[in-house]
């Protein structure tokens, strides 16, 4: 292919160059025919009469004459030979253009030949000159990675070896770097798990080698853990309980919380599920320190986590006319406190049981003042 495109020896916009010059030299007796016929009338000199530049000579003429003695048509004189000027160059174009043109069969016949070579190329490798040129190109890059095939592949074996050392000493820094992160992080959540009355607890993230690498590094990153003395560390989505769960959940969140500006706010939804009592007191006291770096909602049904929140939101559902609505409405501080007794001791409140939730909500109150001193400072 490349042979054949290169022995016609193309030109870009040959074909439209020749494809004037044929049209040309194909009516080439019916241009100089017209060339003839419009220069004779501008002219004069076939025998027909009085041409166009003679006659519009003699109007010049008489109007010079007139311009001796009246000037009223000093306008008309100039658009005259203003225009005698245009149809004398004219007609010198038009006798130029006339010997300039020649009718060669031999010549006609060179030009079709050639097109037809042309035609030929476009019908195989493009609709246009511009295409086979392309494709020729195209075909010239082929042959060229062909004919350097064994350099190219030694230059791209070179180029892979280079780049997957530097890959390996970035992979490898990375690791470190996350190794003593992850070392942090899991001495981190351990104290908050102590916090969370886990005291024998063991995390702890390790970062271990993947097989291949990743956009990530050539790292496997996994979460191990131990809850009792004595029990090997495993994977923790194998060994923790639901309760542990929702503890390790609120210990990851309470560090990251701190550290973490990106998020703005944290939701957990029903974290207290599995836990009462004074784990629960635990629980509330972390995340009452979580919201002093974030915004926290809470969904809970605990009234120790509920007398930790800065606002109270209850949440109802009616049936109006077969369908169900949720409403949400805030509570008052008073109201707060009653609802914070019926969450503690069920429907029947009693004075002791008010009194139970105000003491609570002072003690929380006491609580949250003291996480604010800790983190001002």
């Amino acid at each position: 292919q490349d042979k054949e495109i290169s022995e016609a020896n193309l030109k870009p916009g040959e074909d439209e160059q020749l494809e004037a010059d044929i049209r040309k030299l194909s009516h080439a007796e019916k241009i100089v025919g017209s060339v003839e016929e419009s220069y004779q009338l501008l002219e004069g000199g076939g025998g027909n009469g009085l041409g166009v530049l003679p006659a519009l000579s003699q109007v010049k003429k008489d109007l010079e004459e007139i311009g001796r003695f009246d000037d009223a048509l000093q306008n008309a004189q100039k658009m005259v030979e203003e225009a005698y000027i245009s149809l004398q160059e004219a007609s010198y174009e038009l006798r130029d253009y006339g010997e300039s043109v020649e009718f060669s069969p031999e010549r006609l016949d060179q030009l079709q030949s050639r097109m037809d070579v042309i035609y030929r190329l476009c019908k195989k490798y493009g609709a246009t000159l511009g295409d086979v040129l392309a494709h020729q190109a195209k075909v010239e890059q082929e042959l060229s990675e062909i004919e350097n095939y064994d350099e190219d592949i030694a230059a791209l074996e070179k180029e892979i070896a280079v780049l997957e050392e530097k890959l390996g000493r970035k992979a490898a820094e990375l690791t470190r770097l996350r190794t003593a992160v992850a070392n942090d992080l899991s001495s981190s959540i351990e104290e908050q798990l102590f916090a969370l009355g886990m005291p024998k607890a063991r995390f702890h993230i390790r970062v271990e080698q993947a097989e291949d690498y990743s956009a990530n590094g050539r790292d496997d990153v996994a979460m191990f853990f131990s809850a009792n003395p004595g029990e090997e560390e495993k994977p923790l989505q194998k060994v923790a309980s639901g309760g542990e769960l929702s503890r390790i959940a609120l210990a990851i969140k309470t560090v990251a919380s701190s550290r973490d500006s990106s998020v703005p706010s944290m939701v957990f939804d029903e974290i207290d599920t599995g836990i009462g009592g004074r784990t629960a007191q635990m629980v509330a006291e972390r995340i009452a320190l979580v919201a002093q770096y974030k915004q926290v909602l809470c969904i809970t049904h605990l009234p120790q986590i509920a007398c930790m929140a800065d606002a109270h939101l209850y949440i109802s559902k009616r049936t109006v006319e077969g369908t169900t609505a949720t409403q949400i409405r805030p509570l008052s501080e008073r109201e707060r406190i009653s609802e914070i007794a019926r969450m503690a001791s069920g429907a029947d409140m009693t004075t002791a049981s008010l009194d139970n939730a105000r003491e609570m909500v002072s003690h929380a109150k006491m609580k949250k003042d003291a996480f604010k001193r800790d983190v001002l400072s």
